[in-house]
């Protein structure tokens, strides 16, 4: 028994884990950038919230309207934050990977409130520079 326990521990090591934890997410985080205010989706061109910045108090149904910096925020975003203030029915923030107005916008995921991730090609690749369209609700989809 001593030998399975020996080679299931190294087993976890090798593979960068531990066993009965959840794997670790590096890049989510709870604790907003600094330039986030109370209310705020932010997103932001580079990781660990760099380079050019969006911000949204409300849905945007087409994130190639929204620049800064001379960069559109649609399929820009490598880092988010859901700053928003705890509200019934308002306060997660779904992404979509085209404007809400097509037909074939796709569902890529959601941030609860007071959440976020500083790399999103590490932590959620699919949303990473895809994102072309956000909305508040209530909670997550599916």
């Amino acid at each position: 028994m001593r030998k399975k326990t020996i080679a299931a521990l190294a087993l976890a090591a090798a593979l960068g884990g531990t066993i009965g934890a959840a794997p670790a997410q590096a890049g989510y985080v709870t604790r907003p950038p600094a330039d986030c205010g109370p209310g705020l989706l932010c997103a932001y061109q580079h990781r660990d919230w760099g380079g050019a910045r969006w911000k949204w108090y409300g849905d945007d149904t087409n994130w190639n309207n929204d620049w800064n910096n001379g960069v559109v925020a649609a399929n820009h975003a490598t880092s988010l934050f859901n700053n928003g203030t705890p509200c019934a029915g308002c306060d997660t923030v779904v992404f979509f990977d085209e404007p809400l107005s097509a037909p074939s916008a796709g569902y890529l995921g959601c941030l609860h409130p007071g959440t976020g991730y500083t790399n999103l090609v590490v932590d959620w690749r699919s949303a990473e520079n895809n994102i072309e369209s956000h909305e508040w609700i209530g909670k997550c989809i599916g």
